[in-house]
């Protein structure tokens, strides 16, 4: 039977080696899942965006709805209060 003769400090250099190469591999990979994991944080950030660009457009277009209703209501209380005091008048 033929023992190799390795020395220990082959040993321990090759077995570093290999745990560098782990490590590289190791971090590698990590750095290739988080630059995805930014890619997805990206576009659900940019369908928010479109969200709330939508929420508030339609927001601008409530509110111009609104100013438009309430200038007609106070139009009609006006010509109520008028109608009012027309037929006072008639009393």
């Amino acid at each position: 039977m033929i023992i190799a003769q390795t020395a220990w400090s082959d040993a321990a250099i090759a077995l570093g080696g290999i745990l560098l190469v782990t490590a590289i591999a190791v971090a590698l990979i990590w750095q290739i899942f988080k630059t995805g994991r930014a890619g997805i944080f990206s576009a659900r950030e940019k369908a928010y965006r479109e969200l709330a660009e939508e929420a508030v457009a339609l927001h601008r277009t409530i509110q111009e709805e609104l100013d438009r209703t309430n200038q007609a209501l106070a139009d009609v209380l006006k010509r109520v209060a008028e109608i009012e005091r027309v037929l006072r008048e008639v009393d």
